[in-house]
């Protein structure tokens, strides 16, 4: 079994491993502004920013190109297809479907203009 590594959840205020330190590495990745690490240039998409946009076929096409590639950043996700949708004017879905070297591994995330979400995860 690969090693995804082992980090602190200050939310749930315990040690996380294995799928769950994956997931809420993602968690942070997509709500951290590109640029926004000064160390990782080329780390995050805050999807948030998506919320406010004109919903369109090309707002969706960039928000699931970018989500691909950031997800497809992390060494420990071998492939990703993302899918958007918007749920209401001021909410917004992204499916990730990760193949990892363990397996599949689905996360939903949902954002509003104020906070992003983890509807699900699930490795498969």
């Amino acid at each position: 079994m690969p090693d995804f590594g082992t980090d602190f959840n200050f939310a749930k205020g315990r040690r996380v491993q294995g799928f769950d330190c994956l997931r809420d590495d993602l968690f942070w990745r997509f709500q951290t502004p590109l640029g926004g690490l000064f160390y990782a240039p080329e780390y995050g998409v805050d999807i948030r920013e998506y919320v406010q946009g004109a919903w369109d076929a090309d707002l969706k096409f960039e928000l699931e190109t970018v989500a691909k590639d950031q997800a497809e950043r992390d060494p420990r996700v071998l492939q990703a297809a993302a899918e958007a949708s918007q749920v209401s004017l001021e909410r917004l879905r992204l499916r990730l479907d990760l193949q990892t070297a363990d397996g599949p591994f689905a996360l939903v995330l949902e954002a509003s203009n104020l906070e992003v979400s983890v509807l699900y995860a699930d490795p498969s």
